[in-house]
């Protein structure tokens, strides 16, 4: 073989390579994240000013504790309770609000509205199956599909999803919800088909590697929290963003914060802004409707990630 043929050869391996690890490559990054938009068939412009403030967030100063500016996004995560029922409209309305109105890059999972509760229908699961990006990075890890609306008997098929974006993994969960009424209102346990997807999918990471989870349940409505907890400590989980009850709420347990934003029926919603620098990482609350910080906001010193 001619050396100019072996040179060709490494550059070709190389790139491949780089091409295969480019979510791996650390930068620091900014994305935005909301919750429990609960659409209605041809209702999406109750979320206008909402999308209005988040297509235009960059550059706006963070409140005077963060300092700085707001960088460019790189995408918008987004964890479920998209629809207040999984209607072929209200699927499209929510289609219409992040295909055309939103111009960030769309990241979403599904909540317990999203499933139609007793009533189960497959709209918002189908939608989610064919987002381009959820279909390359989306795994069942091998277990079983649920029988609806029976949360115990597996996992929501082609839904579950997660990827390296810049150095840090996002994990992105949909688990199924106790509909039984056998639960407190507004909490579930995570049962052991979802808390199997979540242990295999953390498996194929190192365990060092920093992670962000996007999760519609938060952390006072997951009744087996502590097994969560224990995962989170031994993967290096920083961050879980959630929704569910509506509110802006924070807790932290061990080295991992929970973060959940306030839903979007009325006019008190909110929005995140996630900050993930090279030593510290960030969450504030931008109040739409207030057109101002939440008094709420998160900074924290990380180890160095380069």
């Amino acid at each position: 073989m001619s050396f100019s043929r072996v040179l060709f050869l490494v550059a070709l391996l190389a790139g491949t390579g780089i091409a295969q690890e480019a979510g791996s490559k650390k930068e620091a990054f900014t994305i935005l994240f909301w919750t429990d938009q609960e659409l209605d068939p041809g209702k999406e412009d109750k979320l206008a000013p909402t999308i209005e403030a988040m297509n235009a967030i960059a550059g706006k100063p963070y409140p005077e504790a963060l300092g700085g500016a707001v960088e460019a996004p790189d995408f918008v995560a987004s964890a479920g309770d998209s629809t207040g029922w999984p209607s072929h409209g209200a699927v499209q309305s929510w289609n219409k609000v992040v295909r055309e109105m939103l111009k960030i890059p769309s990241r979403p999972v599904a909540g317990n509205h999203d499933s139609g509760g007793v009533q189960p229908r497959e709209n918002f699961y189908d939608w989610l199956r064919k987002d381009p990006f959820i279909k390359e990075h989306a795994s069942d890890n091998g277990l079983p599909a649920w029988t609806p609306p029976n949360s115990e008997t597996g996992i929501i098929p082609g839904v579950q999803y997660s990827f390296r974006h810049k150095g840090v993994v996002f994990l992105m969960p949909s688990p199924t919800y106790d509909n039984s009424g056998k639960s407190p209102p507004g909490s579930s346990p995570i049962y052991k088909h979802d808390l199997d997807w979540l242990k295999k999918e953390l498996a194929k990471y190192d365990p060092k590697e920093p992670k962000i989870v996007v999760n519609h349940f938060n952390a006072g409505s997951i009744m087996n929290r502590a097994e969560i907890d224990a995962l989170y400590k031994e993967h290096n989980v920083l961050l879980h963003l959630c929704g569910h009850w509506e509110q802006v709420q924070h807790w932290r347990f061990g080295e991992t914060d929970w973060v959940m934003d306030a839903g979007h029926r009325a006019k008190d919603g909110t929005f995140s802004v996630v900050r993930v620098g090279r030593d510290a990482l960030s969450v504030a609350h931008w109040m739409p409707f207030q057109n101002k910080w939440h008094e709420a906001s998160i900074q924290r010193k990380l180890p160095a990630r380069w």
